[in-house]
C-alpha cells in the first residue's frame, strides 16, 4: 500500500501566481513485524517442525533480486511473483517463509526455496 501526500506549491512571482500546484509524493511505510521477538522461539517450521530465524536483511535483498529476475521458486516449483518484507528461515536454512504487508505466510507450499539458479 503506498501512502500519498499532497503538497500545495506556487512559486512567488512567477505568471502561475494565484494558482496552486499539486504534488503527490509517496511516502515510506513504516516497516514493522508482527513476529516480536517472545513469540519467535514457539514458531516452528510447518514441513520439518524445526526452529525457525528471521532472515538477515542481505538474504531478504538476495530473495527480492531472485524475484525480480523470475528466479525465485516456492515448494511446488512455481515462480514466485511478489517482493518479501522479511522472512522466516528454517533450520536446514533451505526455504524462508515470506513476511508481506506484516503478514508472515506459514503455508508449506509458499515458502520460498532458497536455491536458485544464478
Amino acid at each position: 500500500m503506498t501512502i500519498l501526500r499532497l503538497e500545495e506549491k506556487s512559486t512567488p512571482g512567477s505568471s502561475d501566481a494565484g494558482r496552486v500546484a499539486i504534488e503527490i509524493k509517496p511516502q515510506p511505510r513504516e516497516k514493522r513485524m508482527m513476529i516480536t521477538p517472545d513469540i519467535l522461539p514457539i514458531l516452528r517450521c510447518p514441513m520439518g517442525g524445526g526452529a525457525l530465524v528471521l532472515a538477515e536483511p542481505d538474504l531478504v535483498e538476495r530473495v527480492n533480486e531472485a524475484i525480480s529476475q523470475g528466479k525465485a521458486r516456492d515448494q511446488l516449483g512455481t515462480r514466485v511473483e511478489f517482493p518479501i518484507d522479511a522472512g522466516l528461515v528454517n533450520s536446514a536454512l533451505d526455504r524462508l517463509y515470506p513476511v508481506r504487508d506484516e503478514i508472515t505466510t506459514m503455508i508449506a507450499e509458499s515458502a520460498i526455496r532458497l536455491e536458485w539458479e544464478d
